[in-house]
């Protein structure tokens, strides 16, 4: 092989990766571009966020001290300047969250006694929540039994008061009569329980 197309073959070597690195820097710059904008078109919508955030975190820390709360267990209101900075607000990405000693580590992570425990309980107050619900339904049902019956009580005796107004009137007690009578009773009936 000659000196001459080995420094060919090296020129298009040295072609070929400076267009890969010029399309990778391009590509690279594009995808850039693409995330600002993207941020710059979100940024209003997280910085609101962040501080609503913000706003309840001090809520939660008025809250904590009528109450004597620990105030360290409360998360820390976030950096809003520095949101995008990463080193700015580690609590925000919980990194120190949990610990890796098992030893720190709260029960309810580690002890499966607890965490049956908390389970139980959870399943103890649905149980309460459904008797609760139950004795309500049980007394707007005996409620409205109840309502229903005076209605039905009032259609009776005033449908009775007819009839036998009616009977009263009418001295001879053919057979039409009575059937008229009952027809007249079963209307009133009908139309107060409605």
């Amino acid at each position: 092989m000659s000196a001459v197309s080995h420094n060919q073959n090296l020129v298009i070597i040295i072609t070929i990766l400076l267009e890969f690195s010029y399309i990778s820097l391009h590509t690279d710059i594009k995808l850039r571009q693409q995330t600002e904008s993207g941020l710059a078109k979100r940024a209003p919508t997280i910085k609101q966020m962040a501080t609503r955030y913000n706003s309840l975190v001090n809520e939660a820390e008025t809250m904590a001290k009528a109450i004597k709360y620990p105030l360290h267990l409360l998360p820390r209101p976030l950096d809003i300047p520095q949101l995008y900075n990463l080193e700015a607000n580690p609590h925000m990405w919980m990194i120190d969250a949990i610990s890796t000693d098992v030893a720190q580590l709260p029960p309810y992570l580690i002890d499966d006694n607890v965490r049956l425990g908390i389970i139980s309980v959870l399943v103890q107050d649905r149980v309460k929540e459904e008797i609760f619900r139950l004795r309500e339904e049980h007394r707007h049902m005996i409620k409205w039994l109840d309502v229903r019956l005076q209605n039905l009580k009032t259609t009776i005796m005033q449908c009775h008061s007819m009839y036998s107004g009616f009977l009263c009137c009418h001295k001879n007690t053919n057979a039409s009569l009575i059937d008229s009578c009952s027809k007249m009773s079963i209307y009133c009936f009908s139309y107060r329980t409605l």
